[in-house]
């Protein structure tokens, strides 16, 4: 063995290195990029194989993250490790070091992303109501931006350059941006609440303001309802929506209904005493199981009126559909107490007039 190290031609001085030197970094160049390719189509080929039967998932994700990394990582990281035993100027070194801290945070930030792909995907397919996939590809897609941006500075740094001007501008510039679009920049935010959130959807009937509408649409800067009065397309911004008080009514359970009826004075008692009666049956009969009776009660006594005070709740969340029962149950009512004799009260007065004693039709004044 030392006959061979000490052969005249392997002591041959190139470039401050003797052949020897150089041999030995390519014997661990190669051995290194060996060891790291067996692994990759070797060892992890069979992890895969392996993965693939089980039913757990994040076996697979990981191999799947290994197998990423592509060959320019292996032959750098040989390289710098071999070149360690050379001789070299520093210039050489710095460069393949700056090589391999780009060519790691590539590797790095797909892995990263794939990852993120992957939680995304799966907090989506958990969530009762699933986003739309464009969402999820655009949190996908700023979450990109970002890292990129991130891993640029980083390199940059681990480069040796001040990159301390280059963030204070940065941030500025993006205070400057911030400002100059800070209303579209709430209603984007917005939109991203609306979708994570969900506090509404497409379809939904909703009161808002005051005003009641459909959902119609669902953009990056307002929302489109369609008003339930007169038909016409509201346009509210997103970050307007939020801050307001939203009365979804496409999520309701059920719908407490309440109205008030009123009979004449001249309604005998006993029939006073059948009215609850009767709305109680009319209400069970024409809603079936979408209505849920709750009470009809005598309330008061108004000014022209007897008054009922009838409450009950209706199990359908379409509003038009629950527009039509009580519709139904109303025609009802007034279609039984037409039978039974039962008058409606409305707005009137009677004035009785009482002739006193003493009153003449000669009399020029008389008392009323």
């Amino acid at each position: 063995m030392d006959a061979i190290t000490n052969h005249p031609i392997l002591n041959i001085t190139i470039l401050d290195n003797t052949i020897l030197s150089y041999l030995i970094a390519l014997g661990i160049f190669i051995i290194s990029y060996s060891i790291l390719k067996f692994f990759k189509f070797v060892i992890l080929n069979r992890l895969k194989a392996f993965a693939e039967k089980t039913s757990f998932k994040w076996d697979d994700l990981i191999i799947e993250l290994i197998n990423m990394i592509g060959w320019p990582f292996y032959a750098l990281l040989s390289l710098y490790i071999s070149i360690q035993f050379l001789v070299v100027p520093p210039i050489v070194i710095t460069i393949l070091k700056s090589l391999l801290i780009i060519v790691s945070a590539f590797y790095a930030i797909k892995i990263v992303l794939r990852i993120v792909e992957v939680a995304l995907q799966t907090w989506n397919e958990h969530r009762e109501e699933k986003l739309d996939p464009s969402i999820i590809q655009m949190i996908h897609t700023v979450i990109k931006i970002s890292l990129w941006s991130l891993a640029f500075i980083t390199i940059l740094a681990n480069l040796g350059y001040d990159v301390s001007a280059l963030i204070a501008g940065l941030g500025i510039g993006s205070l400057a941006v911030a400002f100059a679009f800070q209303r579209i920049m709430e209603d984007v935010f917005a939109y991203f609440v609306i979708h994570i959130d969900r506090p509404f959807k497409v379809g939904e009937t909703v009161i808002v303001n005051g005003e009641g509408g459909t959902i119609e649409r669902i953009g990056i800067k307002s929302t489109r309802i369609r008003s339930l009065k007169s038909g016409e397309e509201l346009i509210v911004s997103n970050s307007q929506l939020l801050n307001s008080w939203i009365h979804n009514y496409g999520r309701v359970n059920k719908r407490r209904h309440l109205f008030t009826i009123g009979v004449t004075y001249e309604t005998p008692t006993e029939k006073m005493k059948q009215i609850p009666e009767i709305i109680k049956e009319i209400v069970e009969k024409e809603g079936g199981s979408k209505v849920e009776f709750d009470r009809a009660v005598f309330k008061s006594y108004g000014d022209f009126s007897l008054n009922y005070e009838i409450v009950f709740y209706v199990k359908e969340r379409d509003y038009g559909e629950y527009l039509r029962l009580v519709e139904k149950i109303y025609l009802a009512i007034k279609e039984r107490f037409e039978k039974e004799g039962i008058e409606f009260a409305y707005p009137t007065q009677t004035v009785y007039l009482k002739q006193e004693e003493g009153f003449s039709k000669d009399n020029e004044v008389g008392k009323v």
